[in-house]
C-alpha cells in the first residue's frame, strides 16, 4: 500500500570498487564469485527475503551527468530485505559467512561501506494502492463513509 511502508526493513550497503579495479574485473567479480557466498549460505538464505546487487556503470553514470544529476560516488548498491532487525543479526552471527564475505571484499573492495536502513513505500507498481487511485480504484480505507 503507498501509505503505509512495506512490514520488512530494507539494507541498502553502498560500496567502492578498489581503484585498482577495472570496471571489467569488478562487475564479473561481484556479480559472479561474490554474489554466489551470500547466495550460497544456508542462513542466508533462511532469513533474507529478497537480495539484489545494483550496479552502477560507467555508461548510466555519464548518461545521468549529461543530464546535470548530481551523482554519488558509489560503485554499486546491495539491497537486502529482512522480516526484522533479529533476522539480519542471525545472518551476522555467523563467524564462518561473515569472514567469506570480508576476505572476499578485501580482493576488489575499498573497505569503507555507508549503510542505511528504512522500510520502503510503493508509489508506483504493482503492489502499490496510489497507482489504483490514479486508476480510479480508491482503496477501501481511504474512500468516504
Amino acid at each position: 500500500m503507498a501509505t503505509t511502508p512495506s512490514q520488512l526493513i530494507k539494507i541498502m550497503m553502498f560500496i567502492k570498487k578498489k581503484p585498482e579495479t577495472s570496471d571489467a574485473e569488478f562487475r564479473q567479480h561481484w556479480l559472479g564469485h561474490h554474489a554466489k557466498i551470500p547466495v550460497q549460505n544456508e542462513g542466508f538464505r533462511r532469513n533474507v527475503v529478497k537480495f539484489n546487487q545494483v550496479l552502477a556503470s560507467a555508461e548510466l553514470r555519464s548518461q545521468a551527468l549529461s543530464l546535470g544529476l548530481p551523482i554519488l560516488d558509489y560503485d554499486g548498491i546491495v539491497e537486502i530485505w529482512v522480516e526484522s532487525l533479529a533476522k539480519w543479526k542471525e545472518v551476522l552471527s555467523d563467524e564462518d559467512f561473515v569472514q567469506a564475505m570480508k576476505a572476499d571484499e578485501g580482493l576488489f573492495l575499498q573497505p569503507t561501506v555507508s549503510v542505511i536502513l528504512g522500510t520502503q513505500y510503493t508509489l508506483i507498481g504493482p503492489d502499490s494502492e496510489m497507482s489504483k487511485e490514479v486508476d480510479g480504484e480508491i482503496p477501501r480505507e481511504r474512500r468516504a463513509l
